[in-house]
C-alpha cells in the first residue's frame, strides 16, 4: 500500500512527529465533542504508528501521551465524577488498553519478521534455501559489476546419498545434510554465499575470488568434506563443479553453466572437482 510504504521510509524523528501531530489531533476533536462522545478508541491511531514504524518503545510512550492528553482533557472538562478516583480509574483502563494494542502489534511484527527471515533459510541446515540466495544474489552482483571483479559458482552434489537413507535411515540422511551445510560454512568468509537448493545439491557463491583462490577454497573444503564422511562411516562423496566468472556474465548463465559441470564429473567417476574458467 502506498500509505505503508511511505510511513516505512520515514526518518524515526518524522515519524514521532507525525505521531505527535496526530495524538493533538484527536486531542482537539476529543476536547471539541465534550464528553457525551468517547473518542479514547482513536488514540490508537498514533500509538500503531509509533509501535510498528518506530518501535515498541516508541509505542509505549505514545501510550503515556495519549492517557495523558485525555486524563488532562477530562480535568479541564471540570466534568464531575461522584469520586476523584473515577477519573484516575478511567485513565489507567485506557492505558491498559493501549499497552494492549502495543503489545499485540509487536507480537505480530516480530511473527511477520522471523516468517519472511524463515522463508529464505532451509529449515533443516540453516542455510539459505534457493529463494534467500538469488535475493542476496541481486544486492550482491550490482556491486561486483561496478567494480569489474570475477566471481565463482560452485555445485556441490552428495555421490550415492540415498544409500545412505536407504541402509542408515532418514535420520541419519538428515545429519549428513545438517553436517555437511556446517562444514561450508565454517570454511568460508562472511561474504560469501551457501545454499542448499534442495536434495543433497548445494551451492557456493565466491565474491571478487580468482581461480587459484577458488582452488584454494575448494581443495580445503572437499578435504574437511571427507574427514567428516570418514569418521561417520558415510557411502558418500563430492561431485564438485567449480566455475570462475567475470562480471560481464550474469549468475543466473552461470549457474545453468556450472551445473552442467558438476554433471559431468557425474558422468565421468564422482567424487571429485572439476574447475573451469570462463573469462
Amino acid at each position: 500500500m502506498a500509505i505503508d510504504h511511505i510511513l516505512d521510509n520515514l526518518k524515526p524523528l518524522y515519524l514521532t512527529a507525525l505521531c505527535l501531530l496526530l495524538t493533538l489531533i484527536v486531542g482537539f476533536f476529543d476536547h471539541m465533542t465534550g464528553t457525551e462522545i468517547n473518542f479514547f478508541i482513536f488514540y490508537a491511531a498514533p500509538i500503531w504508528v509509533a509501535t510498528w514504524y518506530i518501535s515498541k518503545y516508541q509505542g509505549v510512550i505514545f501510550s503515556l501521551i495519549s492517557m495523558i492528553t485525555w486524563y488532562s482533557l477530562i480535568l479541564y472538562s471540570e466534568k464531575e465524577y461522584s469520586s476523584g478516583f473515577i477519573p484516575l480509574w478511567n485513565g489507567l483502563i485506557r492505558l491498559t488498553f493501549f499497552m494492549f494494542i502495543v503489545y499485540a502489534l509487536t507480537n505480530i511484527k516480530e511473527k511477520l519478521r522471523l516468517e519472511e527471515l524463515n522463508a529464505d533459510y532451509d529449515s533443516l541446515t540453516g542455510l539459505l534455501n534457493g529463494r534467500g540466495f538469488r535475493e542476496r544474489l541481486t544486492i550482491l552482483f550490482p556491486m561486483l559489476q561496478r567494480d569489474e571483479k570475477k566471481y565463482t559458482v560452485a555445485f556441490i552434489d552428495l555421490d550415492n546419498f540415498k544409500k545412505v537413507n536407504d541402509t542408515m535411515g532418514h535420520a541419519e540422511g538428515d545429519k549428513v545434510l545438517k553436517t555437511v551445510g556446517e562444514v561450508m560454512i565454517s570454511n568460508l568468509r562472511k561474504s560469501d554465499l551457501v545454499s542448499r537448493l534442495g536434495g543433497d545439491e548445494f551451492i557456493i557463491f565466491l565474491p571478487d575470488t580468482d581461480i587459484n583462490h577458488s582452488k584454494t577454497v575448494m581443495e580445503n573444503m572437499k578435504q574437511k568434506l571427507d574427514m567428516a564422511v570418514e569418521e561417520n562411516n558415510w557411502p558418500i562423496g563430492f561431485s564438485i563443479g567449480v566455475c570462475v566468472f567475470d562480471s560481464a556474465t550474469d549468475t543466473e548463465s552461470a549457474i545453468k553453466t556450472t551445473d552442467a559441470v558438476m554433471y559431468d564429473i557425474k558422468r565421468t567417476g564422482k567424487n571429485n572437482i572439476l574447475y573451469k574458467e570462463f573469462i
